[in-house]
């Protein structure tokens, strides 16, 4: 028996399982690389077909630009009345023209062009350089001197352009031949590549399935015998979660009751082996909290799914933590038979996080914090092209407050103005100090005319404040710069002309809004 039991274990050396894995593992890795293979090959392929495309465009372009030329040329000899608008056509076509050239043969970034590789390719682009240089000469000639073209130099303008077509048809004949040709190469090597693959597969259920069911079925009464380890394996999950400030939970779906392991009902301040009504749970969480976590069970248990959440609560033991709260359903035959989960302490991860992206004084993101929501909107904006807006906010007048009567009273008057802030934003918008008196408030899904609106809301708020220092009522206005961001906008840019709008705020007599036109415009 011992030694059935050891032929069957997972960790001797020569067991099928060893064997098999060994066996499964080679398999997934020849499939991947093949697989992989043929998805590269395709990729190049496309990627090939891509680049001839653009190669021949270009190359159709230079007759075009030859023969339009050639026609400029004409009319500036047969109709000298249209020279004033043919000259700078004429100028621009031949730059381009000549650039394109150069580029099919060197290759050219800013065109898309590759370097030419093929030998026949390159002779026959080398062969178009007379033609290239002979009327490129003309046309330089004619727009340096600005002397109208004779019929002499039109024939020979057109003579020369009627090779450069001819020999540039030829070229791009053999051109699209070549890139069929290594398309199709391209092509066979991948699908090559998926044949072995699919091969591979057929291999791979012959010789590793098939042997290993029957490993299952000869290891069933072995994997018995091992239920002392899974429970070894249990106390080290719990002491480990305890060490981790971790523990876990399910919910009694038929009396919505909440069922905490040890170390969950440590975390929140219950005995062990005790329940609680899922209700208490939710009162324990504060107000603000509430709605996140009876939506995320409640959904879980009407549909399904997961959720990962942190809440602030204050356990029964009266400590105010932060907890993490992870949880899963599960569902058979479309109805939702268990919820379970786990709960983490991250009180202390929250307050180094929170300690680093918050203003101390105000509470509000700090700068750092500020530009990094902005990036990311901006990443959000350009990913779905949609809008957002970026309000820059200054007080007027601040260093006065501070000036006459101190730092304290400045101090008081930006706390007021930040709760000011958070009573006016939208729950989605984010309000932070970027430094001094200066504020300023990211608007996701928002147009310029919400903003504007929303500037304004902020900037009445401000200028309704009743701030008692003392025996002091401290006054204060707010200038404000507004800036829609787009697509194009980034970070850098929306920030300047948010500053501008700001600054032509203050110039034009402050407590105002004043809007910057987008990056764009």
């Amino acid at each position: 028996m011992a030694s059935d039991q050891k032929a069957l274990s997972p960790n001797t050396p020569n067991s099928p399982a060893v064997r098999l894995t060994v066996r499964y593992v080679f398999a997934l890795t020849v499939v991947a690389l093949l697989v992989t293979g043929g998805h590269l090959f395709m990729r190049q392929a496309l990627e090939a077909a891509e680049s001839d495309s653009r190669v021949i465009n270009l190359a159709g372009r230079q007759r075009m630009l030859s023969q339009r030329m050639v026609k400029d040329l004409a009319a500036l000899a047969l109709e000298p009345r249209v020279a004033g608008s043919v000259w700078a056509r004429l100028d621009g076509d031949l730059t381009a023209w000549v650039r394109t050239h150069a580029g099919l043969l060197e290759g050219d970034a800013g065109l898309g062009l590759p370097p030419a590789k093929d030998a026949s390719i390159r002779q026959m682009l080398v062969a178009l350089d007379p033609d290239v240089q002979e009327l490129q000469a003309q046309i330089s000639t004619t727009l340096m001197t600005r002397v109208l073209p004779d019929q002499t130099l039109l024939r020979a303008a057109i003579d020369v352009s009627n090779r450069f077509v001819e020999r540039m048809d030829a070229l791009v004949f053999e051109w699209d031949a070549l890139s069929k040709r290594q398309i199709e190469r391209l092509k066979q090597v991948a699908q090559v590549s998926w044949l072995l693959a699919l091969l591979t597969l057929v291999a791979e259920a012959v010789f590793i399935f098939r042997p290993f069911a029957r490993w299952l079925a000869d290891s069933e009464a072995s994997l018995r015998s091992q239920q002392h380890v899974l429970a070894e394996n249990a106390l080290l999950l719990e002491q480990t979660g305890e060490l981790a400030g971790v523990g876990g939970w399910e919910l009694a779906l038929d009396r919505r009751a909440f069922v905490p392991a040890p170390q969950a009902a440590k975390l929140l301040g219950l005995s062990a082996g005790c329940e609680m009504p899922l209700a208490d749970l939710v009162r324990m969480v504060v107000a603000d909290a509430r709605p996140v976590l009876e939506r995320s069970i409640d959904k879980a248990i009407a549909d399904g799914g997961a959720w990962d959440v942190e809440l602030p609560l204050v356990n029964v033991a009266g400590r105010e933590m932060w907890l993490r709260v992870v949880g899963r359903a599960v569902r058979e035959q479309g109805r939702t038979v268990r919820v379970f989960g786990a709960l983490q302490d991250v009180t202390n991860m929250r307050s180094l996080a929170y300690q680093a992206s918050t203003d101390a004084l105000t509470g509000l993101p700090n700068r750092r914090h500020f530009l990094a929501r902005l990036t990311d909107e901006l990443a959000r904006v350009q990913r779905m092209k949609r809008h957002a807006a970026l309000l820059m906010l200054d007080l007027d007048h601040f260093k006065q407050i501070n000036d006459r009567y101190g730092h304290a009273a400045g101090d008081l008057v930006l706390q007021r103005v930040a709760v000011a802030l958070h009573d006016v934003v939208r729950a989605t918008d984010v309000a932070g100090r970027i430094g001094g008196e200066e504020f300023a408030v990211l608007m996701p899904e928002s147009a310029l005319d919400q903003a504007r609106q929303l500037a304004e809301r902020i900037r009445a708020a401000v200028q309704a404040l009743n701030i008692v220092y003392g025996e002091v009522n401290l006054g204060v206005t707010v200038s404000i710069g507004l800036v829609e961001l787009d697509a194009s906008s980034t970070a850098d840019q929306a920030l300047s002309l948010a500053d501008k709008a700001l600054y032509s705020a203050k110039a034009h007599g402050r407590n105002r809004v004043e809007a910057a036109l987008s990056a764009d415009h």
